[in-house]
């Protein structure tokens, strides 16, 4: 394990960490998992068969264990986690666990394929808002905000001798937020690990960013809803993904939700209806799905 990794692995306690539980259905042959984590609600479900209930429980506690360092690596508030060791660094190089480099470079692809319309250098921009209260920023404040937010300030470094990773801001004033990707790139690090164990009937929910694999059962498929965030008792829409095939061992689907988007060309953030969408994979549509102009975004109720 590296430092960086040690850093952040050792320190931060993360808000309700204590809120976790795993449990059996024997009814429905399903294995429950539920966590805080990311400030979020998260469940994943594993359709077991057979004398699994021994194995998928350590399986489901190490998936837990993976969210939790993760949330150490990349959260914007964990003082000591890498991001927010980056962005405390005043523009100085930092070192950084290989996990974070591999999620900032694969963030800065889809911010130069996206041209900066999906920018995890919005840090600047997003703090600005006050959602709680909502509480809207001046344009005055927004302006000054943009004026640092630039993914191409953004520089990593490796060195292949000793393996290690260093990342700096060449803008000291700009600040990494991984909220738009890491949910998506997490959840399918999931998935490979549940696969990778034999079990290809899962639903992992990160808060939102929702991988459907298999069935629950053989006779219908996974489930999931997107709640309206104004009546949060009522759903918006009501997915449930079968497989084309019962041998379908093809992608992860995931639904990923959002009710708002952020849009670093635009002066203030827009005010849109909650969307959902469909995807093939996690890590690239959420990254794309924040870059999508409001103009073309659907509402979740034509879906």
């Amino acid at each position: 394990m590296s430092t960086a990794m040690q850093q952040s692995s050792t320190l931060d306690p993360i808000p309700r960490e204590h809120l976790a539980s795993i449990t059996i259905d024997d009814a429905k042959r399903l294995a429950r998992c539920r966590f805080f984590t990311f400030d979020t609600s998260a469940h994943i479900d594993v359709r077991i068969s057979g004398n699994a209930p021994s194995p998928i429980i350590a399986i489901l506690q190490s998936l837990i264990d993976q969210c939790r360092s993760f949330e150490r690596l990349f959260s914007r508030t964990l003082p000591h986690s890498d991001v927010s060791r980056i962005n405390q660094a005043h523009g100085e190089w930092t070192g950084i666990d290989a996990q974070t480099a591999e999620l900032i470079e694969t963030a800065m692809h889809y911010c130069a394929e996206s041209e900066g319309l999906f920018d995890i250098d919005i840090g600047p921009l997003v703090q600005l808002w006050d959602w709680r209260n909502q509480m809207v920023p001046s344009r005055e404040a927004v302006a000054n905000a943009l004026s640092h937010v630039d993914f191409r300030t953004i520089e990593i470094e490796h060195d292949p001798v000793t393996g290690e990773y260093r990342c700096r801001l060449s803008d000291p004033q700009a600040t990494i937020d991984l909220d738009g990707i890491a949910k998506g790139w997490i959840a399918n690090r999931l998935a490979a690990i549940l696969l990778k164990a034999g079990f290809s009937n899962f639903l992992i929910d990160l808060g939102g960013n929702t991988i459907m694999h298999g069935t629950p059962s053989p006779h219908h498929g996974w489930r999931t809803a997107t709640l309206d965030p104004q009546s949060p008792a009522a759903a918006t829409m009501t997915l449930e993904y079968q497989p084309a095939s019962a041998t379908d061992s093809g992608p992860a689907t995931e639904s990923f939700a959002s009710s708002r988007i952020d849009e670093p060309r635009a002066n203030l953030q827009t005010n849109c209806m909650p969307k959902s969408f469909v995807c093939s994979r996690g890590t690239r549509e959420d990254a794309n799905i924040q870059s999508v102009p409001a103009s073309l975004v659907v509402p979740s109720a034509t879906l």
